[in-house]
């Protein structure tokens, strides 16, 4: 156990500071006069490296091994990186989502999955909140790709699982802040950071997602 937390806190330091040093600047002057913002404090900062540390912890003891590990890492350290710019600018980085489509490219190589399930849990993680798009909704079109691309990977069963995990804890958020009067009815909030939780909910709890669906 205490392995599993130094080695999720040195790759959490090693990330942020990646972050905040190369990324940030970069995404700021890419982002910063469109969103008429800076970036992050120092407090969300701080909150975001415990963030990144308690789901490197979980992928650490249920995310897999070897390889299937590495590559979960890899894609939960970009969802994390974009759900740090999509809270500092309402902006989502296409190259990093076009990174994680890219991701299953090694789970093909060895046979252990087909591109059509990964296409089907792109489009089932995806078509709904394009058709609320196309209703009228205050959903982003960086959203909607993110939501394919993570999907992309999972694949069908665990995508379903993402899409509602991510919905339920984006509605939550958003009655909690209705409630305390931090938000407006319409005010549109972030999907990246709670896109990246029901990932790392997924990809640790898979066999549960999958034996849930299947019953449903």
């Amino acid at each position: 156990m205490m392995q599993f937390l130094g080695w999720s806190l040195a790759l959490s330091a090693i990330l942020c500071v990646f972050y905040a040093k190369l990324l940030l600047p970069h995404y700021k002057g890419k982002y910063a006069e469109e969103s008429g913002t800076e970036g992050l404090s120092p407090l969300i900062l701080a909150i975001g490296f415990t963030v990144t540390a308690a789901a490197f912890a979980a992928m650490f003891l249920l995310g897999g091994e070897g390889m299937y590990l590495a590559v979960n890492l890899i894609v939960t350290s970009l969802l994390l990186i974009i759900s740090s710019v999509d809270l500092s600018f309402r902006k989502i980085p296409n190259e990093l989502v076009f990174i994680i489509v890219m991701c299953p490219m090694f789970f093909w190589i060895y046979g252990d999955r087909h591109i059509l399930e990964a296409f089907t849990g792109g489009v089932l993680a995806s078509i709904l909140p394009a058709a609320a798009r196309l209703l009228g909704a205050q959903i982003g079109s960086g959203d909607i790709k993110l939501m394919f691309s993570a999907g992309f990977y999972l694949g069908t069963w665990l995508a379903l699982g993402f899409f509602v995990t991510t919905f339920v804890l984006a509605a939550l958020m958003s009655v909690l802040l209705l409630i305390f009067g931090k938000a407006a009815r319409k005010a549109e909030i972030p999907l990246a950071p709670f896109a990246a939780a029901a990932f790392v909910f997924a990809i640790c709890f898979d066999n549960f997602f999958i034996k849930l669906w299947r019953i449903i």
